[in-house]
């Protein structure tokens, strides 16, 4: 009669091991499905873009200024990144994944171009990525200890 219980209790505990284990595959599988829908939408955005702007070739002012809607969607989408890493919504390694990706993007010119262009217009626009720029897109947001103006910006 002792072993009855016993058995109830491993049997309860191998059970909530197996329900763990499927929770946190369930959640590592939601969280791979939202960092590709955010790399389906960077692909959706930079494939409007023409490919000598992906390239680092330079961009005349005007076919800059005829894709800066399409600047703009990638500079808004970056921000957004940054914004989803200071939540800890991204992992770190997707996040060293997306800074490098990041960092090397604004280094072409047709995106530094648009970047001064749009930059600084709507000054509550950008903070995050104005933020990243300012540390050399060297920094992980997670750490940021940023002013009252941009933690509000940002929530």
């Amino acid at each position: 009669m002792e072993l009855v219980p016993l058995t109830a209790n491993c049997a309860t505990a191998i059970g909530v091991c197996v329900a763990l284990m499927q929770h946190l595959r369930a959640r590592k599988h939601s969280v791979v499905q939202f960092e590709d829908s955010l790399t389906r939408e960077f692909r959706q955005i930079i494939g409007q873009l023409p490919v000598p702007a992906l390239l680092g070739e330079e961009l005349s002012v005007e076919l800059v200024q005829e894709h800066l809607r399409v600047f703009y969607l990638y500079f808004d989408l970056t921000n957004e990144q940054i914004f989803l890493r200071r939540r800890e919504r991204v992992s770190l390694a997707t996040w060293e994944t997306w800074q490098q990706g990041i960092r090397d993007m604004m280094k072409l010119p047709a995106f530094e171009r648009a970047w001064r262009e749009i930059r600084d217009k709507p000054l509550v626009r950008f903070l995050g990525l104005r933020e990243l720029e300012r540390l050399n897109f060297e920094s992980d947001p997670c750490t940021w200890k940023l002013s009252n103006t941009v933690r509000h910006a940002q929530a």
